[in-house]
């Protein structure tokens, strides 16, 4: 019988492996490589242990972070409205955040929905057309936060309230350079009973 390549590493692995294990047992001491035994009649009772302990025995116990607190609460030295909130914003954070929030108050509804509004996904399919918006799937005439869909093409939907009209954009992604549209769908849908 022949042994292969492989069966051939792995019984030389295995006998180094068993060499390593004959050598550790047989030429080291056992005291050297496992844990050390104790036994009874050596240790020490607690009270001979060290004197640090017998001053930690002494000490008085340590009191709870609540009663430390309420400690800190009654002394004279703290006035507690000029304590800052640790949790708070500061001034330089709170004036650059109210003069980002100015500019959308003078926004228009429409502006605000096309800032607040993202155009996911379109399905051309004359009046069977949709366009998902957010999460939302409208098809023609349904609405979405007041704004009507009034039309959609390959890149885009159309919304309107009113005479206020918003184009919602499909945003450029990368599929491969490949554009998946599909043409020539039918008007209305075949159902299996009519075939």
């Amino acid at each position: 019988m022949k042994f292969s390549k492989r069966q051939k590493m792995c019984v030389a692995i295995l006998a180094v492996a068993a060499a390593g294990l004959l050598i550790d047992r047989a030429l080291l001491s056992p005291g050297t490589t496992g844990p050390k035994k104790i036994i009874a009649a050596e240790v020490r009772p607690l009270a001979e242990a060290s004197p640090a302990a017998t001053v930690r025995a002494e000490e008085p116990p340590k009191r709870h972070l609540v009663e430390r607190l309420e400690a800190m609460s009654k002394s004279p030295d703290l006035h507690l409205p000029d304590v800052q909130d640790a949790f708070s914003l500061s001034d330089a954070w709170m004036a650059e955040f109210r003069s980002k929030a100015a500019p959308d108050a003078e926004l228009s509804p429409a502006e605000k929905f096309a800032k607040s509004h993202q155009l996911m996904a379109i399905v051309v399919s004359g009046m069977f057309s949709t366009a998902t918006i957010d999460d939302t799937c409208l098809a023609i005439d349904q609405e979405l936060d007041g704004f009507k869909l009034v039309s959609v093409d390959e890149r885009s939907a159309v919304l309107q309230s009113g005479d206020q009209r918003v184009v919602l954009k499909l945003k450029e992604r990368n599929f491969g350079g490949k554009l998946f549209i599909q043409e020539n769908l039918p008007e209305t849908p075949i159902l299996p009973s009519q075939q």
